[in-house]
């Protein structure tokens, strides 16, 4: 339940509504390839306001101001909503219905260093169910996973 509350999507929310990616210096580079909004650097600001207020302010203000922050998620998992990423939504369900595990391929790699777009597909039973982009593999796959379960349904699945 932790994990699920202070993973990086969930500090990555909180800082967009704290509007914390206008506040980060960043290289022209990183600045141009939309750094103030990527969910790593959005999370880590997070983290660095938070352990700003630690260092300042003291342990009781730190916990009071992620309790606020992170209220709705909180809540969330409190209430047994599902705080599962697509990944596991879709490994869930692909196994459910065939007994098969998703597999992710990486279709292609471009961009500069600082700015990567990776493409992937994610397949079941050697069929592309739905391919993602991302600006690392990992957020590639999720979009993948996120689209392959919004077209779950309208699928013709081989059953087990």
């Amino acid at each position: 339940m932790r994990a699920a509350i202070v993973r990086e999507v969930a500090l990555a929310e909180v800082a967009t509504r704290l509007d914390l990616g206008r506040q980060l210096i960043l290289g022209r580079g990183e600045d141009e390839s939309g750094g103030r909004s990527r969910s790593r650097l959005l999370a880590s600001a997070f983290e660095a306001v938070l352990g700003a207020i630690y260092l300042d302010q003291g342990l009781e203000a730190a916990r009071s101001f992620a309790l606020q922050m992170l209220s709705r998620r909180i809540e969330d998992a409190l209430s047994g909503s599902p705080l599962k990423d697509a990944k596991s939504r879709l490994q869930e369900a692909a196994q459910a219905v065939t007994g098969v595990t998703p597999a992710y391929d990486l279709v292609s790699a471009a961009g500069p260093d600082h700015a990567p777009r990776f493409e992937v597909a994610v397949t079941l039973a050697d069929r592309v169910l739905a391919t993602g982009v991302g600006g690392s593999k990992q957020e590639a796959e999720e979009a993948a996973a996120r689209e392959a379960l919004a077209r779950l349904d309208s699928l013709d699945l081989p059953r087990r």
